[in-house]
């Protein structure tokens, strides 16, 4: 008994130790439990996304913000772009100049696609800069003029509102149809008479573009070079526009013509490839195109139907100058 009074003494004067000899569980439970609470206090983001994934959590429903990803650096974001747009498409421009107000331009640096070719059924990324000076704001959208009369429909990142400067644009768009893609200003227009504003009406000039096929890719499509002669129309002989054609290729369905251009006679016109035999056949993407005033090079190419000789010829919209293709 004297042995156990002195040892009752001590325990008494020093409480943690009576409570770890007496109370080992609850040791046990209170060092869990200040586990838990400094895991909360230091990582609450990842505290309430398990809380938030457990099924039936009574408290599932009121946890609705979640901390905000890191926003993603350049080289993310690039890596995402080629992610989703792999291949690059070598394209030539043809921006409508005369179109531009004085001080606007749009410059096009970039085109990419899910496909390798400009196709009905693609997504395509057009990036590029622009200067807009003429008005305080302006709609820029990535466009098709298809050949169909139905419009085509709007997706997003199609179109972006931007203010007077200079800055990049990045657009996407599908292409639902065959056609030419451009990338144009839209001038807010004024109110109408019922005071409503009217928005992305009027054109305020634009860049058209085109694929340009590498010469293998060229040979590859359209393996059979046509020896031809060619004949231009007797009322053109004394115009300032010309037309030459350099080669025409076929694959058994579809021929295709290259040449230059000098446009001097309007500021712009079409250039398009056509069967002189009218037929049904519908238009096909790069059968004809936008060009300005100047030279330049071109390449169409139209589906094998029908009898008759093609012709290559500006329209504006009556037709001027005409090449017509004679094979040999």
């Amino acid at each position: 008994m004297k042995r156990l009074l002195p040892r009752i003494r001590r325990l008494l004067a020093a409480p943690s130790a009576l409570t770890w000899h007496l109370f080992p569980a609850a040791w046990a439970i209170a060092a869990s439990v200040a586990f838990y609470l400094a895991a909360l206090l230091v990582t609450p983001g990842i505290a309430v996304r398990i809380l938030a994934a457990q099924e039936g959590s009574p408290n599932s429903s009121s946890l609705t913000s979640l901390p905000a990803s890191a926003p993603l650096t350049a080289e993310e974001q690039q890596k995402e772009t080629e992610a989703r747009f792999p291949y690059i498409i070598p394209c030539e421009f043809h921006p409508a100049e005369e179109d531009f107000a004085d001080g606007d331009s749009i410059s096009i640096t970039s085109v990419r696609g899910d496909r390798k070719h400009i196709e009905p059924g693609g997504a395509y990324l057009v990036e590029g800069t622009y200067q807009l000076n003429s008005a305080a704001k302006a709609g820029l959208a990535l466009s098709l003029a298809s050949n169909t009369p139905t419009p085509t429909p709007a997706s997003a990142g199609q179109r972006i509102r931007v203010a007077r400067g200079t800055g990049n644009f990045a657009l996407e768009a599908n292409m639902s149809a065959e056609g030419d893609f451009h990338v144009s200003f839209y001038i807010p227009h004024g109110p109408d008479r019922d005071g409503r504003s009217r928005r992305w009406v009027d054109s305020g000039g634009g860049v058209y573009f085109r694929e340009v096929l590498s010469l293998a890719e060229e040979e590859a499509e359209f393996p059979y070079e046509v020896p031809c002669r060619f004949e231009i129309s007797t009322d053109d002989a004394l115009s300032s526009d010309r037309i030459g054609i350099t080669a025409v290729r076929e694959n058994r369905k579809q021929i295709l013509v290259e040449g230059t251009y000098q446009l001097k006679s309007v500021a712009k016109a079409t250039l398009a490839l056509i069967l002189t035999t009218p037929n049904d056949t519908p238009a096909l993407s790069g059968q004809h195109i936008r060009v300005t005033r100047g030279t330049g090079h071109f390449a169409l190419r139209a589906n094998l139907s029908g009898v008759g000789n093609y012709r290559v010829s500006f329209y504006d919209p009556s037709v001027g100058y005409t090449v017509h293709i004679i094979e040999r």
